[in-house]
């Protein structure tokens, strides 16, 4: 993968400044200007080592994997990464909370959409965008090294953009974030339990900085 700043790529930088908060959430995704290809094996993880050196969590910056859950971690500072790959697009996220981030292109994938309507058991047909919306909190909540069995997973009908909340596993409501344009689709998913969100389990929504939902900022 190439560096960040080769003419190649279109850098988007999606932040939130919840300092306030202490969630420390940020959001980055490459868009190839190159005709779309297949991404290469870790290029998700070649991404979140390369943001490591230009926009670093701490001084000393590692990567470690869960061998339990699939999730991501800086063993130094303990912050949380998260990325992910589609043709022409790869994103990465980091926050103080467990994050799962998932990229879709938006084009016809019959048979996917019919797996998800059967595994979540919805009502309605879900589109994309729900594909990426779940890809991002199965990742979150640490079950990315397995798939989900039928009834596991529960899905929104409506996607707002922007924040929302959700109780992905029909329990704890978990706040997502959908930025979804004509070409593809985006999605945050933050796991902040009883155990890990601030304020005593409640999720305080992060204020956002910019005009759009996030804060879009090209770099």
């Amino acid at each position: 993968m190439r560096s960040l700043t080769s003419p190649a790529f279109v850098f988007e930088q999606l932040t939130v400044h919840p300092a306030e908060h202490g969630l420390d959430l940020q959001v980055w995704c490459t868009e190839a200007k190159e005709p779309p290809r297949s991404p290469k094996p870790g290029e998700g993880r070649r991404l979140i080592r390369q943001l490591q050196q230009t926009h670093g969590c701490c001084r000393r910056p590692s990567l470690t994997t869960e061998l339990e859950t699939g999730r991501l971690h800086c063993s130094s500072c303990g912050m949380w990464w998260s990325a992910s790959h589609t043709p022409g697009y790869t994103a990465a996220a980091r926050c103080r909370l467990p994050v799962g981030v998932d990229v879709q292109v938006h084009a016809r994938r019959p048979a996917a959409m019919r797996w998800l309507a059967r595994t979540a058991q919805l009502s309605f047909e879900p589109t994309i965008a729900h594909w990426s919306v779940a890809e991002a909190y199965w990742k979150a909540s640490g079950s990315a090294l397995r798939r989900p069995i039928t009834g596991e997973l529960h899905l929104p009908r409506s996607l707002p953009a922007g924040w929302s909340t959700h109780g992905f596993n029909g329990r704890c409501q978990l706040p997502f974030y959908l930025h979804d344009t004509n070409a593809r689709a985006l999605s945050v998913v933050l796991q902040c339990g009883e155990d890990a969100a601030p304020h005593g389990g409640r999720f305080y929504m992060p204020s956002v900085a910019g005009t759009s939902p996030l804060g879009l900022v090209r770099s």
